[in-house]
């Protein structure tokens, strides 16, 4: 008999939500290329970008470290437990003191910024996907976020470029992208 409150994800279910993930993961790293673009063009745009991120960031940490009612990893893992490679969750203060606007934190906004590691950031969540999709039963995963790895892995851009290039910015103009996020 199922407790009341506990939430048991079927495989649809799941399907859906690692569709959902793919948007994440295509909009974190879309936000990276994009924030590079405007870093020292337009601070308005360049500050919205920072805290599109940041919200993106925020639900990757909250799908590797989180253990409530939304969708958790391990979920994904048919049983199989794997240790991250990256702790995602040593960026939530942070995330907190830079979204929550109308704090004295933001008094110091500016150094919060500056020392903000956004492709170190990328780079760990993406090979924090990498590896969870690799141990996750492929059943369970939706054809698009499969996809999207594989572009990722081929293009090697966020991996390797450290932006002392240019972009092509396919991370970011993927034609995976999903209307229904």
């Amino acid at each position: 008999m199922a407790q009341k409150g506990k939430i048991y994800p079927t495989r649809d279910s799941k399907l859906k939500v690692s569709k959902a993930w793919q948007y994440e993961w295509m909009m974190l790293n879309g936000c990276l290329v994009k924030i590079k673009d405007y870093e020292n063009k337009d601070t308005v745009i360049y500050n919205a970008l920072i805290e599109a991120f940041c919200v993106h960031l925020r639900n990757f940490i909250e799908f590797f470290h989180r253990r409530d009612k939304r969708p958790f990893w391990a979920d994904y893992l048919s049983g199989k437990t794997i240790p991250l490679k990256h702790k995602l969750d040593k960026y939530g203060g942070k995330i907190n003191d830079l979204l929550s606007h109308l704090t004295y934190k933001r008094l110091n906004y500016n150094e919060l910024k500056k020392r903000w590691p956004v492709l170190k950031i990328v780079e760990e969540v993406n090979e924090n996907m990498f590896q969870f999709i690799d141990a996750a039963d492929k059943n369970l995963l939706c054809d698009e976020i499969k996809m999207y790895k594989k572009q990722l892995e081929y293009s090697n851009t966020i991996r390797h470029s450290r932006f002392t290039g240019t972009t092509n910015g396919a991370i970011g103009q993927s034609k995976l992208v999903s209307k229904d996020h």
